[in-house]
């Protein structure tokens, strides 16, 4: 669990429009069809088709049907809610009305054809019915799109029963990463040889007229310049990027103030993956795979808190490299979990453990799998390993191995939970903190207080199947902490505000004050350490107007408490 992913860390649900005004008339009609996606799923929906009347006078309703003939339109019919089919009820007497019809299913690839129907009113009591046009949406195949630099949250939940949750893989395996122009962090991004493009994004509004890039200080590119978009993708920028780690500077020309932003992020690039696999509710598996494929065992690692889902496969693959090129070479397949609501209940999520274990081991010809998590994972692991031999059906695992993981629960400092939650307005501003998985791993929330809802789940987890392990399989549990005291005390944080503090902002949170921090008895014991940091951590508030600087006072902090 990171601090940074805990204080500003924003995610963004993706949202492009593009709007073809490509006019069918009939008795004074127009279609003027629009299309919104992708959505973090990383395929199309929500398709909108508005058609304007000219006139209307007799016109009893409207509705919309979608087929995958060009020449027939039977089909599903569909309403402005989605899914159900209906009929939009007409004015009848209006002139230049305007009626949206939004089809709201998540659709696999394909084209796909919109025909917009009107029922006229006919003699004596009579009805006609009559075809105003058609428009078609071609639908490509999917991109695992991943917002490493986010806008706003997707939240939700999902089953908490493993068969609720049907695995496939995917033809296509290209990486799309989305990075949010206005909050103005010095970011990581993380991203595959050879199969990457990278999406810049507003998300708001039309806002940048100009945008350009610089890698590793080799000269600027320009990738647009134009009227004014919200967002643009780079499709060739795997041309750019090659193995190992750069520097990517980005200017854009905010519209209308004319102004220059720059952003700076450290792209790590790491060996592209060997398969992509994704479930019904969009949870995703990443394979990499070494030269050794023949009896590979398969091993399945479990993503860390991650509350915005802004760390990917791709994150882990990079920051465990040497493990991962050392499991490859001893013959592992790694198949990297990432879950498309991480911060949901912990439940839910081990439920998507089991079932991406089941999977694993039954496209490996039912080999026993290694059951791994990191951190948070490996509580998600263990639980549901351990409900799984409680219920009688234990998973398909060889051995059960955790990374860093608080066992026994999280412990983050409580005066900077208190600053972050007085401090943010927006609910997807606190979201880092105010989430069921946060509320179950911490020892303290600001959001709970007292701890129930932790001690509540760890109460649970510790009574599956005894003891809240299995006992069919070694287990290992690995830290990074010694069982020494942390060597430090007193301060260790400052965050000092600059820009526009103590007025709202762009997003319309508000920073009252300077915050100091100080290690308490608690977090002076033995635990995980988070990663070794010099100087000055530049971590920003959300929006090109105002920022916060975070600087770490010691090079070393005791962060989690850690227990196996």
């Amino acid at each position: 669990m990171k601090l940074k992913h805990l204080i500003i860390t924003i995610v963004l649900f993706v949202v492009t429009t593009n709007k073809v005004f490509s006019l069918v008339s009939y008795g004074g009609y127009s279609i003027i069809p629009f299309t919104v996606g992708p959505t973090f799923c990383g395929v199309t929906q929500n398709v909108a088709v508005t058609f304007n009347t000219t006139i209307e006078v007799g016109m009893k309703k409207y509705r919309v049907i979608r087929s995958l003939s060009s020449t027939n339109h039977s089909g599903s019919v569909i309403n402005s809610s989605g899914g159900g089919g209906g009929w939009i009820n007409a004015c009848g007497t209006c002139t230049n009305k305007s009626y949206t019809i939004i089809d709201s299913d998540v659709l696999p690839p394909g084209v796909y054809h919109y025909w917009v129907q009107a029922l006229s009113g006919g003699w004596f009591g009579g009805y006609s019915w009559h075809y105003l046009g058609k428009y078609t949406v071609p639908i490509p195949e999917s991109v695992d799109w991943t917002s490493q630099v986010a806008a706003w949250v997707n939240t939700g939940t999902t089953p908490a029963v493993s068969s609720a949750y049907t695995w496939h893989e995917e033809t296509k395996i290209k990486q799309g990463v989305q990075i949010s122009l206005l909050a103005n962090d010095i970011a990581d991004i993380y991203v595959e040889h050879t199969n990457n493009i990278i999406e810049f994004n507003t998300f708001f509004t039309e806002f940048f007229i100009d945008l350009r890039v610089n890698i590793d200080n080799q000269g600027w590119v320009t990738l647009y310049n134009g009227s004014a978009k919200r967002s643009f993708v780079w499709q060739n920028s795997a041309a750019y990027l090659s193995l190992g780690d750069h520097v990517m500077r980005v200017s854009w020309v905010h519209t209308p103030s004319a102004q220059i932003y720059s952003r700076t992020y450290n792209i790590h690039v790491v060996p592209k993956s060997s398969k992509f696999f994704k479930d019904n509710y969009c949870n995703t598996l990443r394979l990499w795979e070494g030269n050794i494929t023949n009896d590979a065992v398969p091993i399945v690692i479990s993503e860390g808190f991650d509350a915005y889902n802004t760390t990917p496969s791709q994150f882990i693959a990079s920051a465990g490299n040497q493990l991962m090129n050392c499991l490859k070479n001893a013959g592992f397949k790694v198949y990297i979990l990432n879950y498309s609501l991480n911060s949901q209940d912990m439940r839910n999520n081990a439920a998507v453990y089991s079932a991406a274990i089941n999977y694993v081991s039954a496209i490996n010809g039912n080999k026993p799998v290694v059951a791994g998590g990191i951190s948070m994972g490996g509580v998600i692991a263990r639980y549901a390993v351990a409900k799984a031999e409680q219920n009688g059906s234990p998973l398909s695992i060889s051995t059960f191995v955790t990374i860093d993981s608080p066992q026994q629960g999280a412990v983050v400092s409580n005066t900077l939970q208190d600053y972050l939650k007085s401090n943010s307005a927006t609910p997807y501003m606190q979201h880092g903190l105010n989430n069921p998985a946060a509320k179950q791993l911490l020892t303290y929330n600001t959001y709970v207080g007292n701890g129930s809802i932790k001690t509540a789940f760890y109460n649970e987890l510790n009574s599956l199947n005894g003891d809240g392990y299995p006992h069919n399989v070694e287990s290992v549990g690995v830290t990074f902490s010694t069982t020494s005291p942390n060597p430090f005390s007193g301060k260790w944080l400052e965050i000092r505000v600059s820009g526009l503090a103590g007025i709202f902002d762009f997003f319309n949170d508000k920073v009252n004050y300077d915050y100091d921090g100080y290690l308490s008895t608690e977090e002076q014991q033995a635990g995980s350490y988070l990663p070794r940091l010099t100087g000055s951590v530049a971590k920003y508030r959300p929006g090109p107007w105002s920022y916060f600087g975070m600087t770490r006072i010691n090079t070393q902090l005791l962060f989690l408490t850690t227990v196996h």
